[in-house]
C-alpha cells in the first residue's frame, strides 16, 4: 500500500479572467500556482510519480515549468478531459495497484496544509473514502428556478466540499466506471463515490484551504502567498533599449502581439523589439549580463525564437537568483503602425511572462515625427525600465 497524488490543474480558469490556464498564474515570486501548491506535498511520504492532470494543448509548456523545479519524486503529466471527472478518469487509468491510497487535490487550492493531507490519508485508509471539508458558517439559501428564496436548509448539517480527497484506488476506480456506465455527473470525487452506495468520511479543514477562482480570489493567494514585507531586502532599477531595422515583407511582432503591417523587424529571432528591452532591463537590475550574452544571434538555437519565451525563461533565471518584478514602464517609438489598439493584449502578455499584474506594466507608443530611422519607417525601438525585488526567506 502506498500513497498517491492526483493533481487536477487541466482548467482553463475562465473565471479568473486570465490568459494563461489558471494553474500556471504566478502567485509569488513568479511561483505558478500549480508548483506552489505541489511544494505542499513534498512534506506527504507520496509514492512517485506524481500525476497531474494539465490541458491537452498545455501539457508541454506545464512540462517546461515544472522541470525548473527539484521535487523529491518524479512528476508525470496526463493530458486531461472535457471535465474534471474525465481528467481525474484518465490519470486514474495510469494507477494499478489496487490497494494504494490516492490523494486527489485540485492545483488551484494553494493553501492546503499538510496535517489536513495526512489526517484525509489516514481515514482513507481506515474507511476507504474521505474527503475534507468544513462546517458551513453561513446560512445557506435556495433558490426557486425564477431567483427566489424557495428554501433554508439548516445548516447544522450542511458542509463545504473541499480537497484533497483520498479513496482507495480500487474503489475510486468503480465508481468512475460506474458514473460512466450510467452517465453520472460530479463536480467531486466524492459524490460519485457516495452514489455507488459507499460512506465518505469527513475530514475537518481549515477555512485557508480555499478554491482560486475569481480574480478577488487570486489578490487574496497573492498576498497570503508573498507573506509578510519583512522578507523585502532590497530593490533594483534596470534599463533596456533595443531597435529593429524593418523590411517589407516580415512580419510585425511587438509584445507577443501580431500586428498587421506591411513591414517587420529584421533580426536573429522573432525581432520583438519590446520584448527585448525587457530582458535587458530586467538582466541588468539583476546583474546577470545582457540579452547577447544569453541569447546570441550567433547560436542557431535563437533562430527565428518566440521573444515571450526567452522572457519566460529570463524570468526564471532572475527568480533563481532571488529577484522578482515589481513593475515595468516602457516606451516603444514606431511611426506606424498605430499600436493603441493592440496596448491591452501587449501589456497582458507582458504581465503574465513577469508574474505581476497587469495594471503594474505600462506600454507608452510614440511617433518620431517622421524624424530619424523610426520617423522614416526604417526601424522600431523601445526602452524599458524595470523595479526589481530582492526576495529573502
Amino acid at each position: 500500500m502506498a500513497y498517491r497524488l492526483i493533481l487536477t490543474a487541466a482548467g482553463k480558469g475562465e473565471r479568473l479572467g486570465h490568459s494563461l490556464p489558471k494553474a500556471l498564474v504566478p502567485l509569488a515570486d513568479g511561483v505558478p500556482m500549480v508548483a506552489y501548491t505541489l511544494r505542499r506535498f513534498t512534506q506527504i511520504p507520496l509514492k512517485g510519480p506524481a500525476l497531474i492532470t494539465a490541458p491537452p494543448d498545455q501539457v508541454e509548456m506545464f512540462h517546461s515549468v515544472l522541470q525548473s523545479f527539484a521535487w523529491p519524486w518524479a512528476v508525470q503529466l496526463i493530458p486531461g478531459g472535457n471535465t474534471r471527472q474525465e481528467s481525474v478518469r484518465r490519470a486514474l487509468e495510469t494507477l494499478s495497484d489496487p490497494e494504494d491510497i490516492v490523494c486527489i487535490h485540485d492545483a488551484a487550492r494553494p493553501f492546503i496544509e499538510a496535517d489536513t493531507v495526512l489526517a484525509c490519508l489516514n481515514d482513507a485508509k481506515q474507511y476507504g473514502a474521505a474527503t475534507v471539508a468544513v462546517p458551513s458558517a453561513d446560512t445557506i439559501l435556495e433558490s426557486s428556478p425564477d431567483g427566489f428564496l424557495h428554501n433554508t436548509p439548516d445548516r447544522a448539517g450542511l458542509w463545504q466540499c473541499q480537497t484533497p480527497q483520498c479513496f482507495r484506488l480500487e474503489l475510486i476506480r468503480k465508481a468512475h466506471q460506474e458514473a460512466e456506465r450510467q452517465q453520472w455527473s460530479a463536480t467531486d470525487d466524492a459524490t460519485l463515490v457516495w452514489r455507488t452506495g459507499h460512506p465518505v468520511r469527513l475530514v475537518p479543514g481549515t477555512r485557508g484551504n480555499f478554491k482560486v477562482t475569481t480574480p478577488d480570489d487570486l489578490l487574496v493567494a497573492r498576498v497570503l502567498a508573498q507573506g509578510t514585507t519583512e522578507n523585502a531586502c532590497m530593490y533594483r532599477i534596470g534599463i533596456g533599449w533595443d531597435l529593429h531595422r524593418l523590411e517589407a515583407g516580415r512580419p510585425f511582432i511587438l509584445g507577443g502581439a501580431r500586428i498587421p503591417h506591411d513591414r517587420g523587424a529584421v533580426a536573429h529571432s522573432d525581432g520583438d523589439t519590446l520584448v527585448h528591452a525587457v530582458i535587458d532591463a530586467l538582466l541588468g537590475g539583476a546583474g546577470l549580463g545582457n540579452i547577447g550574452l544569453l541569447y546570441p544571434d550567433t547560436d542557431p538555437a535563437y533562430r527565428g525564437a518566440d521573444s515571450m519565451t526567452l522572457l519566460r525563461d529570463t524570468v526564471g533565471r532572475l527568480r533563481g537568483a532571488g529577484w522578482v518584478p515589481v513593475n515595468v514602464d516602457t516606451v516603444v517609438v514606431a511611426q506606424r503602425p498605430a499600436l493603441n489598439p493592440h496596448l491591452d493584449t501587449i501589456r497582458r502578455n507582458i504581465a503574465d511572462a513577469l508574474g505581476i499584474s497587469i495594471e503594474s506594466v505600462s506600454v507608452k507608443p510614440k511617433t518620431a515625427e517622421k524624424v530619424g530611422p523610426e520617423g522614416r519607417e526604417e526601424a522600431v525601438s523601445a526602452q524599458a525600465i524595470i523595479l526589481l525585488q530582492k526576495r529573502g526567506g
